[in-house]
């Protein structure tokens, strides 16, 4: 494990995991994970982040936007690269990448 990801462990055990400055983190991770190319991982991030906010703030909130947008900006850089086939098979991953390759 990596600082960057000891970093997220004291706000997950001291507010809980599923507590929305955890999912502030889970983003900031991931788009680090995402500027060295370990989309796998970025994804992955992405996913959680977005679950717990969507749960605690709704999809309107503006944290839960922003961590949206990043998702999208960051499912765009991976169409560009062609590296889809990279990513898993989230539900969430899926149909925003069908959404996008259809606007392109």
């Amino acid at each position: 494990m990596n600082f960057a990801e000891l970093s997220t462990q004291p706000s997950q055990r001291q507010l809980g995991s599923d507590h929305p400055h955890v999912a502030t983190s889970l983003n900031n991770l991931a788009f680090l994970y995402q500027s060295q190319g370990r989309y796998s991982e970025a994804e992955s991030l992405y996913v959680q982040a977005l679950a717990i906010l969507f749960e605690k703030l709704g999809d309107e909130h503006p944290n839960t936007q922003t961590v949206l947008e990043n998702f999208l900006l960051f499912l765009q850089q991976v169409i560009r690269e062609n590296r889809a086939a990279e990513l898993s098979d989230y539900p969430v991953t899926q149909q925003l990448i069908q959404q996008l390759q259809a606007s392109l």
